[in-house]
């Protein structure tokens, strides 16, 4: 129960953080609000549970269990979800790839999404979203980032710098130049819009995050599953027997004297 309202005080400090309007797919992005919802659901069930053991109260045991029961069928439903949004074409209206791109859309918005974004696009070496060869340009939709003429912003025409290339860091760092790779770090992201592929090969990654991805998630998508039916199978065994547990059964009270 400690552990749940730990993790529930943690996504409630991250979302006063960074306060912002909700908007649905925020439910899926959102660290503070996932945080948060796992959080509460965690301190309630422990709660209930704690209580049913130290007052044998059988309600609150079946509630416990039926509780238990009905979180792991979420997690089913949640990986169900996740395969068909893995697997759901763009233009189903919800997919991989429509997540993906309202994270960029409100890149600016919210500072856990973007640290979000910026883990996925340094660690797969992408940039952007759908495109294989020219994903970067999916940045052009980012009202930070994007080339009109009413874009106030400094980053106007940019990048994010998770899009660097880090050899590019790297080997600034290597020259005598102590200015060398705070220059670099700038030039890599700058006007990149308005730049072709090839010519920014050796500066940001091109391609965008949507198929390597898609890779990660199909290389892991057998390990998910075993995981989750592994873990299903006893909860779904003690909720049945919890379900025809009588109260001298399950407590193991003395048989009624006659």
């Amino acid at each position: 129960m400690l552990c749940g309202v730990g993790i529930f005080a943690l996504g409630v400090y991250l979302f006063i953080k960074d306060f912002g309007e909700v908007k649905f797919l925020d439910l899926l992005l959102n660290p503070a609000i996932l945080l948060g919802t796992i959080g509460c659901s965690i301190s309630v069930v422990s709660l209930i549970g704690s209580f049913g053991a130290l007052r044998d109260n059988i309600f609150l045991l079946k509630a416990f269990a039926i509780c238990v029961f009905f979180c792991y069928i979420v997690i089913v439903l949640m990986t169900f979800a996740v395969f068909v949004l893995f697997y759901s074409d763009a233009t189903d209206g919800f997919s991989a790839q429509s997540v993906l791109m309202y994270a960029i859309k409100n890149y600016h918005t919210n500072r856990n999404l973007a640290e979000l974004i910026d883990s996925l696009q340094e660690n797969l070496k992408c940039c952007g979203v759908s495109s294989i060869a020219q994903g970067y340009r999916d940045w052009n939709m980012s009202y930070q980032f994007n080339c009109s003429t009413s874009n106030p912003q400094p980053e106007k025409c940019g990048v994010p710098f998770s899009c660097c290339r880090k050899s590019v860091i790297s080997e600034a760092a290597g020259s005598s130049n102590p200015l060398l790779p705070a220059m670099r770090s700038l030039e890599c992201w700058q006007n990149t819009l308005t730049k072709r592929p090839q010519d920014l090969e050796h500066d940001i990654y091109t391609r965008g995050c949507l198929q390597p991805l898609r890779a990660l998630f199909e290389s892991h998508a057998i390990h998910i599953a075993l995981v989750v039916a592994i873990v299903i199978i006893p909860v779904v065994s003690s909720t049945v027997f919890w379900h025809g547990c009588s109260h001298r059964t399950c407590l193991l009270l003395p048989p009624a004297q006659i």
